[in-house]
């Protein structure tokens, strides 16, 4: 009976801390947004973007998360957009590098961390909310942007309300790809040489080498004997 009672009790532990993984967040914007007024398109994020202190907030935050080496990027998708896709849920998006996308996150969907800028000594300072779950009404409306760096795909996502630039994914690409290049590039090589080496012969390209007809002609001769 205890060791039912002790099972039980361990199993309802570790439900309770997979469960309090992410925070959930039921409200976007307010004294902590990122920006103020609402984003409504892509040249109110390009003003965003171009709003003094903001850049530096962005490298911050990007900083402090440990991936300073994807800033430049992330800059320039926020500045440079003039367009964006419209796809419904922003769990079916799947922008290609450095596009932008207009969609709404469902209830229930996960970001990894969630800048924000709380204030400190009465003025806001970028810092980033961890396991960020939204637990709101309805979706919210955002803008999702993809880059690659170190054979990693960072997926972007910046909510309307509020301008807080936040990860939503991190995905590895697969790792036996860089290494089916050289091979290729090595028959590919190979290939080339063989082919400009009956070339300088002057034999046509698909033309096979002599030796083998010379095989060819002793093992039908050899053949010819036996049945004699």
């Amino acid at each position: 009976m205890r060791f039912a009672t002790l099972v039980a009790g361990l199993l309802l532990f570790a439900s309770s801390a997979a469960a309090q993984e992410y925070k959930d967040a039921t409200r976007l914007g307010g004294a902590t947004a990122f920006y103020r007024p609402s984003l409504t398109d892509v040249a109110s994020l390009k003003r965003m973007a171009q709003r003094r202190g903001i850049a530096d907030d962005v490298r911050t935050v990007l900083r402090e998360a440990g991936i300073p080496e994807v800033s430049d990027a992330v800059l320039s998708v926020l500045s440079g957009a003039t367009s964006a896709d419209r796809v419904t849920n922003c769990a079916d998006a799947s922008p290609v590098e450095g596009a932008l996308v207009d969609c709404n996150a469902p209830v229930g969907s996960t970001l990894e961390w969630m800048s924000y800028r709380p204030v400190v000594g009465g003025k806001p300072v970028p810092s980033r909310l961890e396991k960020v779950r939204w637990a709101g009404r309805a979706p919210y409306a955002a803008f999702l942007f993809r880059i690659t760096n170190s054979n990693r795909i960072y997926t972007f996502i910046v909510p309307k309300a509020c301008g807080n630039v936040a990860l939503m994914s991190v995905r590895e690409l697969r790792a036996w790809l860089p290494r089916l290049r050289p091979q290729f590039l090595l028959r590919l090589r190979h290939r080339r040489h063989h082919l400009r080496r009956h070339h300088r012969r002057g034999r046509p390209r698909h033309h096979r080498p002599r030796r083998h007809h010379h095989r060819r002609r002793h093992h039908h001769r050899r053949r010819r004997l036996r049945r004699r």
